[in-house]
């Protein structure tokens, strides 16, 4: 094979092939490139969590409950200590309303932006023939919330395969080492 002619800029010339000359690359150095996994290392207490929340689900889905990955966000305007207690709330209000007291949940509260809690919420139906019979409408969710907290930016899915593993990395990826569980 033939070597492609460099001149002394470092710029390669055209092959005599007529094939177009590779692009120059980019990263000098290798200072661009990560040596490792995008992802950030997790501390013990991250890695402790994450059993923690996965146990928690797998245990809900083989008792037959119905689980939700919920998102509550903060906003500038709301207190972020005000958080759990508006969540709190949020909770008593959807028992009342849609009729799911009992509801159990597990929550990460995270600092990303003005704080944000990540959620993992499961009821069980008396009615084991219900397979679907638990959900929070996003319309409904995002005004209650709205009223309660001032903010808009919410987030509910229906839990279930790849979802379950989805739903507790985006909660734990974004913890700093001093979250709350």
């Amino acid at each position: 094979m033939q070597a492609i002619p460099s001149s002394e800029s470092g710029v390669q010339d055209a092959p005599r092939s007529g094939a177009p000359v590779p692009a120059p690359l980019l990263d000098i150095g290798d200072r661009n490139v990560p040596e490792h996994s995008a992802r950030p290392v997790w501390n013990k207490k991250q890695w402790v969590t994450r059993r923690a929340v996965v146990d928690r689900l797998r245990y809900w889905q083989a008792s037959g409950y119905q689980c939700l990955w919920v998102t509550l966000t903060s906003s500038p305007k709301s207190s972020a200590k005000r958080l759990r207690a508006d969540f709190q709330a949020l909770r008593k209000r959807i028992g009342r309303e849609l009729g799911f007291s009992g509801k159990e949940y597990v929550c990460v509260d995270t600092r990303e932006g003005h704080g944000v809690l990540h959620m993992i919420w499961a009821w069980r139906d008396a009615d084991s023939t219900k397979k679907a019979s638990f959900y929070v409408p996003f319309d409904w969710l995002q005004s209650s919330w709205n009223t309660l907290h001032g903010a808009f930016h919410v987030n509910v899915k229906r839990i279930g395969g790849a979802v379950r593993h989805r739903a507790v990395r985006h909660g734990l990826d974004r913890c700093p080492p001093d979250f709350r569980v």
